[in-house]
């Protein structure tokens, strides 16, 4: 796995798109059902390219609407880990918590009922996937071309780290001080 390939949690939930309703109108149940059977019988191959057609649309219209309700979210798992102002000693998905404070997970609208299902990736995995795609192979240094976009993405992660900095200012006057 590369540093920026993502890795599916394996405590959250996994993809289950079987409670989701995009299969009912397909049920010999129902008249639109019974219609697509009788199909079959007579133009099987015709109606399996309708059907693939159809259900690959009907699929597509579904995520699409389940993202657009429910957008991919990204956290940082740390925050349930005993270190975390979340404390729960884990990972919040129901796994070990994760060592390096930069883990990020992506959660995709796409498990049972509300759930979630997570990928990990590294922050640090990114970083040195991008210096990889500009480092000379024999020096490990970022090959001239490649100094911009390290250097803005640097300057970037020095901005959010002084943020987060800034937001744990223990110097700082508390209320009622």
């Amino acid at each position: 796995m590369s540093g920026n390939e993502m890795k599916f949690v394996e405590t959250s939930n996994p993809i289950d798109l079987t409670t989701w309703d995009f299969a009912d109108q397909f049920s010999v149940s129902t008249k639109q059902g019974y219609d697509l059977f009788d199909k079959w019988q007579t133009e099987w191959n015709n109606l399996f390219d309708k059907l693939r057609q159809a259900l690959a649309q009907e699929l597509t219209d579904v995520l699409r609407q389940e993202f657009k309700d429910y957008p991919p979210t990204l956290s940082f798992p740390f925050e349930w880990s005993s270190e975390g102002a979340i404390a729960g000693g884990g990972d919040g998905r129901g796994g070990p918590a994760p060592t390096d404070p930069c883990m990020i997970y992506v959660d995709l609208p796409l498990g049972k009922d509300d759930d979630a299902c997570s990928f990990a990736c590294s922050l640090e995995g990114a970083v040195d996937s991008v210096i990889d795609l500009y480092s000379h192979p024999a020096t490990g240094k970022v090959h001239e071309e490649g100094h911009e976009a390290c250097l803005k993405i640097a300057a970037r992660l020095h901005e959010l780290a002084a943020k987060l900095e800034q937001a744990c200012d223990l110097d700082a006057k508390k209320p009622g001080d």
